[in-house]
Parts: structure tokens; C-alpha cells; sequence
């Protein structure tokens, strides 16, 4: 953890991707019920058709969301496979950075 209290651990980037990952087709099969819901009969058809749309707009809603669960999971998954390849990089680059001071008598904080 750093004096900002921010850490980051893998795993858990990795587990919060599952869990996007999981949920991913829970709002596409949602906008499906709706869609299901059949025709409406109101008795006015212009009510009957504005009802329509706004049921289709909201599949339509459902689909963009399980798109975007998809893209986040995908995401998430790059980012935690990421952080031990930047954690060795940046070890390196520090060990590199403390051998070429070593013996340089410069005081460390």
C-alpha cells in the first residue's frame, strides 16, 4: 500500500472481471422479456405504438448494457494480468536506480 492509501491488488481486478463478466447477459435476456411481452392493445393505436417503441428502446438499452459489462470485463481482465509484468518493470528500474547509487554515499529518506 502507498502513503496514499492506494494499492491494487491483481486477484481482485481480476475477480471484479468475473463478476462483470458474470452479469453480462443478465440485461440482454431482461430486454428480451420485455420485447416477449407481445403486442399491446390499448385500444388506441397510437399509444399502442409509442408503448412499442419505448419497450424496444429499452431491449435496445439492455443489449448496450451487457455490451458494456462485456467491454469492462475485458478491460479489467488486461488491466490484472498487467500489473506483475509493470511490478517487475518498475523492481527493475529500482534495483538498477539503487546498485548505480550504491556506494555513492547519498543519503536515502
Amino acid at each position: 500500500m502507498s502513503e496514499s492509501g492506494f494499492s491494487v491488488f491483481p486477484a481482485q481486478v481480476a475477480d471484479a472481471a468475473q463478476t462483470y463478466a458474470g452479469h453480462q447477459q443478465t440485461a440482454p435476456a431482461l430486454g428480451g422479456q420485455v420485447q416477449a411481452t407481445g403486442a399491446v392493445n390499448t385500444g388506441d393505436a397510437g399509444l399502442d405504438s409509442l408503448v412499442q417503441q419505448v419497450m424496444n428502446d429499452v431491449a435496445q438499452v439492455c443489449v448496450q448494457v451487457g455490451k458494456a459489462l462485456s467491454t469492462t470485463a475485458a478491460a479489467l481482465n488486461e488491466v490484472a494480468a498487467g500489473y506483475p509484468t509493470t511490478d517487475a518493470t518498475v523492481a527493475g528500474y529500482f534495483t538498477s536506480l539503487m546498485s548505480s547509487v550504491d556506494g555513492a554515499n547519498i543519503p536515502m529518506m
